[in-house]
C-alpha cells in the first residue's frame, strides 16, 4: 500500500470513529499492516493539515469536513483515490476533444492527467484545475 492511499485509510479509519473516540496507534498499526513508528508520522502529517487531532497513544477526528469545507482543507482528503479516479476519466478522452472540467478537488486530478492527453481544448471552472493545466503545458518546451 503506497503512503498516499495508506493516508487515505488512516483519515477515514480515525473519523470513521464516533466524535471525540480516540484510535489506537497499536489498532492502525494492525488495521493498516504497518509499524507503530509509521502510524505515528502519519498521524502527525494528518495533523499539520488539521484533519485529526493526536492525543495520548491515537488520534481523535479534526474539524469535520463540512467545518473545514474550504477547498485546501479537502484537497488532501481521499487525495490518492481522486487521483486514480483522474487518470481513469482523462483515459476516456481523446486526443483533439473538448473537456468542460467544473470546479472541484477531483477535477484538479483530472486536469493534471488530461495534460497529458493532448492536444485538447479545456474549458475550466476552477483556478487551481487552470493552474494545473497551465503549469503541465506551459513547462513544456
Amino acid at each position: 500500500m503506497g503512503a498516499a492511499d495508506r493516508l487515505d485509510l488512516t483519515l477515514r479509519l480515525v473519523q470513521g470513529q464516533d466524535p471525540g473516540q480516540r484510535v489506537s496507534v497499536v489498532e492502525l498499526a494492525q488495521r493498516l499492516g504497518v509499524s507503530e513508528m509509521t502510524v505515528r508520522r502519519d498521524l502527525d502529517a494528518l495533523e499539520r493539515q488539521g484533519l485529526v487531532r493526536r492525543v495520548h497513544g491515537g488520534a481523535v477526528a479534526g474539524r469535520s469536513r463540512v467545518e473545514g469545507g474550504g477547498f485546501e482543507a479537502r484537497q488532501a482528503w481521499q487525495a490518492a483515490t481522486k487521483d486514480r479516479l483522474g487518470a481513469a476519466v482523462a483515459g476516456l478522452v481523446e486526443p483533439g476533444s473538448r473537456v468542460l472540467l467544473d470546479a472541484g478537488t477531483t477535477t484538479v486530478h483530472v486536469a493534471e492527467h488530461l495534460a497529458a492527453r493532448g492536444p485538447l481544448t479545456v474549458a475550466v471552472l476552477s483556478l487551481q484545475a487552470a493552474l494545473r493545466l497551465a503549469d503541465r503545458v506551459l513547462g513544456d518546451p
